[in-house]
């Protein structure tokens, strides 16, 4: 599966940037070896980060960032929009759609006038939307993206998913009939259970900002920084796990070719090393995940 990390450039940690070059080695090497990025329009259409993406030599997807604008109130012009996709080709991967937030007929309407501008993005269907339109988008498109999902709870989300992987998203046999995307997808629970071509993520510098770091192997991050305010709190902290679950940390930090101490000291070092192991699970889930069947697990959803 394709786990894009997103928000790297966003986050001023381009490779030859002033945090990279303050970073060690180690961190260096995990920071080089993400293969998937994600941006928002939103943050990188102004200013230096096209240069940067382009200099690093690098091709991101491309998220129109209609929710960061909606939220704060800034309006985006799907003119403009498209001029920046057809502008930016040799860096862009794929984009997705405009969303018009709370408009599904707004959304499709963007699709297509996004098509009539010449420019090939992908649909994006939300949580909450009328199944129908995503069965549109099955049947039109090869690629297609879930979202709108990222302030629903994780229960009540897989209940939604469940629906739309077995009325939609999968043939009798429970394989996925073409490449799905999740936005924002941040349990691993849910990326694991269904089928998706790929996903993205911000939760390995949200992690890191808190003081912590990921693995793909443990189940949760594991609070490390010595300016934690967890550092006092027991089995909160790396300083006050049990002894058996401290020295896997330390086997699993070697392995990634790090420290505890290094983890401990340096945030660049956090950072770097959270971007590589979110990439590492999508890695790790393997590159045929979106062809394993799905079976849903709710009961009484037929």
């Amino acid at each position: 599966m394709n786990l894009y990390v997103a928000g790297i450039y966003a986050s001023n940690f381009n490779k030859g940037g002033r945090l990279y070059l303050k970073a060690t080695e180690n961190a260096k090497a995990h920071r080089d070896n993400v293969r998937f990025n994600l941006e928002s329009y939103h943050y990188i259409h102004k200013g230096k980060y096209v240069e940067q993406i382009r200099r690093d030599g690098v091709k991101v997807f491309l998220d129109s960032g209609a929710f960061s604008s909606f939220s704060l109130g800034v309006d985006v012009s799907i003119e403009a929009y498209a001029e920046f996709v057809k502008a930016n080709q040799d860096i862009i991967e794929m984009a997705s759609v405009l969303d018009a937030i709370g408009d599904p007929v707004g959304t499709y309407h963007n699709q297509q006038t996004l098509e009539r501008l010449g420019v090939e993005v992908l649909p994006c269907f939300h949580y909450g939307e009328p199944l129908d339109l995503c069965e549109y988008y099955v049947r039109n498109y090869d690629y297609i993206t879930l979202g709108g999902m990222v302030p629903i709870p994780n229960n009540k989300l897989e209940v939604w998913l469940d629906e739309v992987w077995s009325r939609v998203l999968t043939d009798k046999d429970g394989y996925s009939r073409i490449k799905i995307h999740g936005f924002g997808l941040t349990a691993r629970k849910l990326m694991a259970k269904y089928p998706w071509y790929s996903v993205d993520s911000s939760s390995w510098v949200q992690a890191a900002a808190n003081g912590g770091i990921v693995f793909p192997e443990l189940p949760r991050p594991i609070a490390i920084s010595e300016r934690s305010p967890k550092i006092k709190d027991f089995m909160g902290h790396y300083s006050t796990l049990p002894a058996a679950t401290k020295a896997r940390v330390d086997q699993l930090l070697a392995y990634y070719g790090s420290s505890a101490e290094e983890m401990a000291t340096d945030y660049k070092s956090r950072w770097a090393f959270n971007a590589f192991t979110y990439d590492r699970l999508g890695y790790i889930l393997g590159e045929d995940h979106w062809r394993k069947p799905f079976r849903a697990t709710q009961p009484g959803l037929f």
